[in-house]
């Protein structure tokens, strides 16, 4: 599901992304407001605040929503760098790795702010800090998976899209009223009509989805963090670690199935009786992490034989030729 190619994901797994990470996203922005008086994913928001704070000289509120803004754009690089490096060998992982370490951090949140939280305890209040780092690591990941189509921390975007759609679905309608009846392309108009709308309307129910799912959760969160403080975060760990074991099961899937189509020269390969399967596994692995790269060794260990052979061939034959005209020679004249 997260390995698709962006280009060719389909509206269903974009639709599940966008109700799962934003329904993650809302929650723990909304809870995070609540424990810090800030919308951590909001950088438009705390880069305004940074200027509001720094005019009305509390430098001090403004050095820690500046803490906000750069460790968002730490988790945007952090989450960036685990998809990007060593591509040819983790190529079907790449996503589960930010999202795995998101896990991690949301859950070391919840710890943290359990412990220490308090007035006794200053690193209780820094932990907006890691709220943001988790916001900017999620965020960049939907952007990776979804090809920029999917945006789940923050929804002026999603807005806006979804206002644009609905504008090109109006237009769309208005054209199709003023079309005469008796047109002769009516019916190939008509089949280009009914394209169009089903693409625009599959883009504004996906913003639409990820606008009510962020609702959802900013909702549900916000009562979580009321009730419970930092263990109402729990519904995030959830959340991702339903995405997760989703995804490492699809990955084990897909891992099997390669499995079947090995060549029969693969040592170990003898079927499902599970005597060799982890030698299979592991070359499946390698197939998928390095899909088509070619052994040139037999073509290197061919082309030094060819150059051997034909001096080999040429050397005995050119030989004999300047050593049969004198043997004869002599025995013709004598005669």
């Amino acid at each position: 599901m997260l390995s698709a190619i962006p280009g060719q994901r389909t509206f269903r797994a974009n639709a599940f992304l966008a109700v799962v990470l934003c329904a993650t996203a809302g929650a723990l922005n909304a809870g995070g407001f609540y424990e810090f008086a800030a919308y951590t994913s909001h950088v438009s928001g705390s880069v305004a605040r940074i200027g509001n704070e720094l005019a009305t000289g509390h430098v001090d509120v403004a050095l820690r929503f500046a803490a906000f803004v750069f460790a968002f754009f730490c988790g945007a690089m952090t989450s960036t760098l685990l998809i990007e490096h060593n591509l040819g060998e983790t190529q079907k992982v790449r996503y589960v790795k930010p999202l795995v370490l998101e896990l991690v951090l949301v859950i070391v949140y919840v710890l943290a702010g359990t412990i220490f939280d308090g007035p006794r305890h200053l690193f209780g209040s820094h932990l907006g800090v890691l709220l943001s780092f988790t916001m900017g690591l999620q965020n960049a990941m939907v952007t990776k998976i979804s090809g920029a189509v999917v945006r789940t921390t923050h929804m002026t975007g999603v807005v806006t899209d979804f206002g644009m759609e609905v504008v090109r679905l109006s237009l769309l309608l208005r054209d199709r009223m003023r079309l005469p009846e008796n047109d002769p392309n009516h019916v190939d108009e008509f089949r280009e009509f009914v394209a169009l709308m089903r693409k625009e309307s599959k883009k504004a129910a996906l913003h639409l989805c990820m606008l009510s799912s962020f609702g959802a959760g900013a909702l549900a969160g916000a009562i979580s963090f009321v009730h419970w403080g930092y263990m109402g975060a729990m519904g995030p760990v959830v959340l991702l670690s339903a995405l997760t074991a989703i995804e490492l099961y699809l990955l084990r899937i897909e891992t099997l199935e390669m499995v079947e189509h090995l060549p029969h020269e693969v040592p170990g390969a003898r079927g499902r009786d599970g005597s060799c399967e982890s030698e299979r596994i592991h070359a499946a692995s390698k197939r998928l992490g390095a899909a088509g790269e070619v052994d040139r060794r037999p073509a290197a260990a061919a082309e030094p034989a060819t150059k051997t052979d034909a001096p080999t061939a040429t050397a005995p034959a050119a030989a004999p030729q300047p050593l049969a005209p004198p043997s004869e020679t002599p025995v013709r004249t004598n005669a």
